[in-house]
């Protein structure tokens, strides 16, 4: 598994979706994404871009992250679970409701 900076020199000054702020400046999710996805920033970036992953400029449209990772087999639990004890990596959406029920979407 590969670890990725978003401050690599070979993306930190590339553009985040279709913005003008840089990789560098704003793109931890998609950094951390491509650690799980074992995909550097930029790839990541381009599937989004490509995916209607954003919302406006280079906001990730988190109901994406589903399908980027069932495009490489990540949706299966028992992946994920292995990828959790394994690296410690995951992403996890938690979402507070009205009524202080938590939430938990996990990708």
């Amino acid at each position: 598994m590969m670890l990725f900076s978003q401050n690599d020199p070979r993306w930190k000054t590339k553009k985040l979706g279709f913005s003008n702020e840089t990789i560098g400046n704003y793109g931890c999710l998609i950094t951390a994404i491509g650690d799980m996805w074992d995909a550097d920033p930029l790839v990541v970036n381009e599937w989004l871009k490509n995916n209607n992953g954003f919302l406006g400029l280079n906001l990730v449209d988190w109901t994406k992250l589903p399908d980027l990772f069932g495009a490489v087999g990540l949706m299966k639990i028992v992946r994920l679970k292995r990828r959790l004890a394994n690296t410690g990596l995951v992403l996890l959406k938690l979402i507070l409701t009205p009524t202080l029920k938590t939430v938990a979407t996990l990708y």
